[in-house]
C-alpha cells in the first residue's frame, strides 16, 4: 500500500472493513480476530476516531505481533512472504511436496511448526521478521580480537534476524576478519581462505540450530589472531560424547522442527555427518583437526591457523606434511629417507601425527602406507 492510498482509505473515514485504532490496545485483538474470520478488512494503527495520524510508542510493532500471533487461528502480517520463500526453496532443493500457494497456517501446519493454531518457537525463529523481540536470546554475538585474549575488540556485531540470516551473516563477519591469500598449484594460480569456509559455515549452523534456546546465552563466534571459535549455550545430548563427534554418530537434534526445516533447504543432513565434515574440511585445508569441548555450559569448536598448528610438529613432521599435502600418502622407508632418520625415529614420528588425527595407518606387512585424512 502506498501513501496516496493510505489517505484516501483514512479520508474516506471507517467502515464495515475500515477500523482506525489511535493506540495499541486489547481492543485491537478483537478487531484482527474478527477481521480474520471474515477473511476481509483494514485496521490503521495510530490514526484517531476522527482520522488524525497519531505517534505510536516505540514498542508498538513488537505489541502488535504479540497481539496478532495470539489470535486464534494466529494471524501472519508480515511473515507470509519468508514461509513462502521457504517452501519454494525446499521444493527445489529436496522436491519437498508442498504448494507454496497454500495459506499460510496450512504450510505451518504441514511443516509441523503450530499446534493448535499456535506458532511453535522454531516458526517465529525461522519466520519472524524481527525473531528477537520474541527469543532475545537469538541474537549471533560476533567478535574480532586483537591478539591471543578476549581483552581489545578490533570490530564487533550482535546479528540479529531470523535463523537463515542468522548463518548467513555470522559466515559474512568471519569472511570479512580472515584473509584469502592466493597460491600457485601445479603452475594454477590458486585463492585460499585462511580457515576452510566449508567447515566454518558447517559448524555455525550446527551452533545456531542446535544450542540450547532455553539458555539466555547468545551463540559466540570469537576471531584471534591464532584461532577462531565458535560457542553455543548447551551441553551435548547423553547420547553423544565429544569423542563421537569426531566419527560415525547417529543426528541426535536438540532442536527438531528447526533442524527438518534446515534439512528441507540444505542447510543441514541430519545424518550426524556434520561435524565429521568440519574434520575432514580442516584436514584437508592444512589444518589441524578442529578441537571439539564441552565449557562454560556450552560446546565450544576451535580452529587453530595452519602456523600454529605447524608449531606442534618438529622440523621432519613438517618436512612430512608438505610431502603429504602433494602426495596424500608416504611409507615408512619414505619417510627415513626424506627426513634422514632411524627406524626408530620414523615410528614414533608417524606415531604421533596419526595420534594428532592427521594420517591413518593402512596396509599390512611389507605393504603397510600411511595416508593423509582428508
Amino acid at each position: 500500500m502506498n501513501p496516496e492510498e493510505l489517505i484516501e482509505i483514512i479520508d474516506a473515514g471507517e467502515s464495515q472493513s475500515v477500523e482506525f485504532k489511535a493506540e495499541v490496545s486489547t481492543e485491537l485483538g478483537k478487531s484482527i480476530c474478527a477481521f480474520a474470520n471474515t477473511n476481509a478488512g483494514t485496521i490503521l494503527v495510530g490514526v484517531s476516531d476522527d482520522g488524525r495520524i497519531k505517534e505510536l510508542a516505540k514498542d508498538a510493532d513488537e505489541r502488535v505481533a504479540q497481539i496478532a500471533h495470539g489470535c486464534k487461528p494466529s494471524v501472519y502480517p508480515d511473515d507470509e512472504a519468508m514461509v513462502r520463500s521457504f517452501v519454494r526453496t525446499a521444493l527445489a532443493q529436496r522436491r519437498f511436496d508442498i504448494d507454496p500457494a497454500l495459506p499460510v497456517g496450512e504450510i505451518l501446519d504441514k511443516l509441523e511448526l503450530q499446534q493448535s493454531n499456535q506458532l511453535s518457537h522454531a516458526a517465529v525463529l525461522l519466520f519472524a521478521k524481527e525473531p528477537q523481540r520474541f527469543v532475545l536470546q537469538s541474537e549471533v554475538r560476533c567478535a574480532r580480537f586483537k591478539g591471543t585474549d578476549s581483552l581489545n575488540f578490533i570490530d564487533m556485531k550482535v546479528q540479529r534476524g531470523n535463523i537463515i540470516e542468522l548463518i548467513d551473516n555470522a559466515e559474512k563477519f568471519v569472511m570479512n576478519h580472515i584473509r584469502l591469500a592466493a597460491e600457485v598449484v601445479d603452475f594454477l594460480r590458486e585463492e585460499k581462505w585462511e580457515y576452510p569456509l566449508a567447515a566454518i559455515r558447517e559448524a555455525l549452523t550446527n551452533a545456531i540450530c542446535h544450542r540450547d534456546y532455553f539458555s539466555t546465552a547468545n551463540v559466540h563466534v570469537s576471531i584471534y589472531d591464532d584461532r577462531l571459535e565458535i560457542w553455543n549455550p548447551g551441553a551435548l545430548p547423553p547420547e553423544l560424547t565429544v569423542e563421537a563427534l569426531k566419527r560415525p554418530h547417529k543426528s541426535i537434534p536438540r532442536n527438531p522442527l528447526l533442524a527438518n526445516a534446515l534439512f528441507l533447504i540444505k542447510y543441514i543432513e541430519r545424518w550426524g555427518t556434520g561435524t565429521e565434515r568440519i574434520v575432514k574440511e580442516t584436514l584437508a585445508h592444512g589444518m589441524p583437526e578442529p578441537e571439539f569441548s564441552l565449557r562454560d555450559g556450552g560446546l565450544l569448536v576451535v580452529f587453530k591457523k595452519a602456523e600454529a598448528f605447524l608449531a606442534s610438529l618438529n622440523e621432519r613432521q613438517r618436512k612430512a606434511w608438505e610431502y603429504l599435502r602433494a602426495k596424500n600418502s608416504i611409507t615408512q622407508a619414505l619417510y627415513i629417507q626424506l627426513c634422514n632418520c632411524g627406524v626408530a625415529t620414523a615410528k614414533r614420528d608417524l606415531k604421533g601425527m596419526a595420534d594428532k588425527g592427521l594420517i591413518i595407518k593402512e596396509g599390512s606387512a611389507r605393504k603397510t602406507f600411511y595416508k593423509r585424512l582428508k
